[in-house]
């Protein structure tokens, strides 16, 4: 077989899409992870369902809640949010405020039981 150019991995095709879109998934587990563990540690869950049974709350008003003075807070709580989010671990519902701004308001979703008493 010397000379032979032949790949190790010789797969075909729709092989080849599985296998990468497997990768992928469990490279992002670990963004994912870490993210939940963020909302966790910054007792996220805890603020929410602290304001009130299906409380949505924007991304200021839990940033009001936390230990920091940083004013990118609400900017980088909505980012984390829209992260989880997109994997149903929190909700977001548009609440359009009076002067006609649209403002995402965030939610518990099920799960969360399982990460607060």
């Amino acid at each position: 077989m010397a000379g032979e150019n032949i790949s190790y991995w010789d797969l075909r095709e729709e092989e080849d899409e599985e296998a990468c879109s497997f990768a992928l998934s469990l490279y992002c587990d670990g963004f994912k992870f870490e993210a939940l563990k963020a909302a966790v540690e910054l007792n996220i869950i805890d603020i929410i369902k602290d304001s009130g049974r299906g409380a949505r709350l924007a991304p200021a008003e839990i940033a009001a809640k936390l230990p920091t003075n940083n004013p990118a807070a609400p900017t980088m709580l909505r980012c984390l949010l829209d992260y989880l989010v997109s994997h149903s671990i929190f909700t977001v519902a548009p609440t359009t405020l009076p002067d006609g701004t649209v403002e995402r308001r965030y939610g518990l979703a099920p799960v969360c039981t399982f990460f607060s008493p």
